[in-house]
């Protein structure tokens, strides 16, 4: 006896040919500039100076040197660009650049639990494009999530 959730009809994103999420995408989340190893890193702001090792977010190596732990992999996305934000002063002129383009990742709900994705994480899609999280945001759908690519 076959019972109806049994049944059940595949998801519209998991039917073969649908679209809805067509990308995969890769979770990671860098650590704090603070838990690196000696150097500025460890010292108070006030007494740095001189020579200063780079402490931004660095792409993993070949040899899996990464100071990013995953956090899921093989996620379904859609990734949309939404243009770029007017970043530029008042008296700026019109020539001036409008500033970085953003791009909207949305998630279903059904891959990824409320609360997995946090602010600041890095999603790597299928394409090796890094995207920084700057609102991670859940409605009933699932994540709806505002990033800006990071650029090489």
């Amino acid at each position: 006896m076959t019972r109806p959730w049994e049944a059940a009809p595949a998801r519209p994103w998991e039917k073969a040919g649908v679209a809805i999420y067509p990308r995969t995408i890769a979770i990671t989340r860098p650590a704090s500039a603070q838990s690196t190893s000696g150097g500025a890193a460890s010292a108070p702001a006030s007494q740095v100076g001189g020579s200063v090792p780079y402490i931004g977010l660095r792409e993993p190596t070949a040899t899996g040197g990464t100071s990013e732990p995953t956090i899921a992999t093989g996620i379904p996305a859609s990734i949309q660009a939404l243009g770029s934000r007017v970043v530029a002063p008042l008296d700026a002129l019109a020539s001036s650049a409008a500033g970085p383009i953003r791009w909207k990742i949305f998630i279903p709900a059904s891959a990824l639990a409320k609360g997995i994705i946090l602010d600041r994480d890095i999603i790597t899609d299928d394409e090796g494009n890094r995207y920084d999280v700057s609102a991670a945001y859940w409605n009933s759908l699932g994540y709806a999530l505002e990033t800006v690519r990071l650029e090489a």
